[in-house]
């Protein structure tokens, strides 16, 4: 067990948590914390959906083009708009509308869970989607994304990001990626970035 992961919260060790422990089933939350780091980094407060939505449907698009599964689930509305605006199709504008309504069902409301289904001390938003049709940042994230670790926060979210899809892709799931869902057996064709060594045996069956 890594020494950070028992020690006292504080929000960097939570915002670590979320990315590093929360459950992986899709990619959404790394987009969603890209999203609210960038925003955090203009000194934004409150946040309506539809800006949010801008940030966080691009990200995915940009993920996309990489690595065509980001989720476990067969299928995905909001995903499927977002291979469309790669394509060229629709426009930015029907994107943000689809993600408004389709992109924020259920990461906003699972964003602060980690490890052990449990919610972290620090809240990093606060959900006035039914009052405001928006978020609001907090302080916690405010200074954040404009302390000493605003440069690298954005990297470990990526960096977290593109191992997860990179399990999908290869068909394995391994042991950090903690996802609900079945793991594969049979591991699909990938190729690995350099410097990784060789791939791992696939993971049959969950632990």
């Amino acid at each position: 067990m890594l020494p950070f992961q028992n020690a006292a919260p504080t929000p960097a060790r939570d915002w670590r948590h979320i990315v590093r422990f929360g459950l992986n089933v899709a990619s959404y939350k790394f987009a969603l914390g890209q999203a609210l780091l960038e925003l955090a980094a203009q000194q934004q407060t409150f946040v309506p959906l539809p800006e949010l939505a801008v940030s966080y449907a691009s990200r995915l698009c940009e993920h996309l083009q990489v690595e065509d599964r980001q989720s476990t689930a067969p299928q995905s509305r909001f995903l499927d708009a977002c291979r469309s605006r790669n394509r060229g199709d629709p426009e930015a504008a029907q994107l943000t509308e689809a993600t408004v309504r389709l992109g924020f069902a259920n990461v906003i409301d699972a964003f602060h869970i980690s490890r052990g289904g449990q919610p972290t001390q620090t809240r990093f938003f606060v959900d006035e989607r039914a009052s405001r049709h928006g978020i609001t940042l907090t302080d916690h994230l405010l200074e954040l994304a404009n302390g000493q670790q605003a440069k690298v926060l954005p990297l470990e979210v990526d960096a977290r990001w593109n191992l997860v899809q990179l399990s999908w892709a290869c068909g394995w799931v391994p042991p950090w990626c903690h996802s609900k869902w079945p793991r594969m057996k049979t591991p699909s064709t990938c190729t690995r970035p350099p410097g990784c060594g060789a791939a791992p045996s696939p993971v049959s069956g969950p632990r």
